[in-house]
């Protein structure tokens, strides 16, 4: 399936609640993008690591929460995926890969040891790196965020696609300026002029580490 297509029906499933199945499609768009940026045919879970820590600035703001993912640890985590070996202090791009690329990969449900968050009517995510119920809880908006590093990513500068499907940058403070609007069809490969706009807004940035 074409990275686009997997773009599009990730954001369909993610209009549908339907997180994991989103998971399924972006995870290898992210995989086939990375290769892209790198003009390999094949990569490495460093590789794939390193795309997502590389576009950190955007998963942080299209969360909106307000978190430093390059300073930020989550609990440990034991991988159903490798023989139980324990995931010591990883951080989110070692989530991305272990946690939800792999274990999809391998036929595991991410629920075993994550739960989404709802965002709140306001449309703010919210955060609970401590574990509840056995589970990491992470915000329903880690879909969107990562569906954003995809489109915006320069690598993908040569994809189109025809939809009327946008992403919402709800930054701005309440009450003095509307969510910025990135209309899909026009933002795909438009990862330097996104990170302008977002360095112009200050984002507050703040590390979470967990006991």
């Amino acid at each position: 399936m074409k990275i686009e297509d997997r773009v599009v029906e990730a954001i369909e499933a993610g209009i549908e609640g339907k997180w994991e199945m989103g998971m399924t499609l972006i995870c290898p768009a992210i995989e086939a993008t990375a290769r892209k940026k790198l003009s390999k045919q094949a990569m490495t879970n460093r590789e794939f690591k390193s795309f997502v820590r590389d576009n950190y600035f955007i998963i942080e703001a299209f969360i909106g929460a307000g978190l430093n993912l390059q300073e930020t640890k989550f609990p440990n985590v034991v991988l159903d995926t490798d023989r139980g070996r324990v995931l010591e202090a990883p951080d989110f791009a070692d989530i991305v890969y272990h946690a939800f690329r792999c274990a999809l990969e391998h036929g595991h449900e991410i629920a075993d040891k994550f739960a989404f968050t709802t965002s709140h009517s306001q449309g703010v995510s919210k955060w609970v790196i401590g574990m509840r119920d056995g589970r990491i809880h992470v915000p329903d908006k880690t879909l969107w965020a990562l569906i954003a590093c995809v489109i915006f990513s320069e690598a993908n500068a040569d994809l189109s696609t025809n939809t009327s499907y946008y992403l919402n940058w709800g930054g701005a403070p309440a009450g003095r300026e509307p969510p910025y609007r990135f209309d899909v069809d026009v933002f795909w490969g438009g990862e330097h002029q996104v990170k302008r706009f977002l360095k112009s807004k200050n984002l507050i940035r703040v590390a979470v580490n967990p006991q």
